[in-house]
């Protein structure tokens, strides 16, 4: 998936979206990892279900890469510094 791709991807979520993505980043950091669902819905200040949803989300836009049963990764070029 090209940084375009991303790109265009990143742009299209919202403020929830967003600050589920930024918390499950920071979350996995530079590794592989299973994510609490409750603990980031607690810190983003939404549901567990929409914490879910937006993985699913995230899944097929690219923006986090799942590795089945061992949890998820963020793609090395994801975030830009701005």
């Amino acid at each position: 998936m090209g940084k375009a791709v991303l790109l265009a991807a990143l742009h299209k979520l919202n403020s929830v979206e967003l600050r589920v993505l930024e918390i499950a980043a920071e979350t996995l950091g530079g590794g592989i990892a299973r994510l609490d669902y409750s603990a980031i819905a607690g810190e983003a200040r939404t549901s567990r279900q929409e914490v879910s949803h937006c993985i699913r989300k995230f899944v097929s836009a690219g923006l986090l890469l799942s590795h089945g049963k061992d949890g998820f990764s963020v793609p090395e070029d994801i975030f830009i510094q701005v």
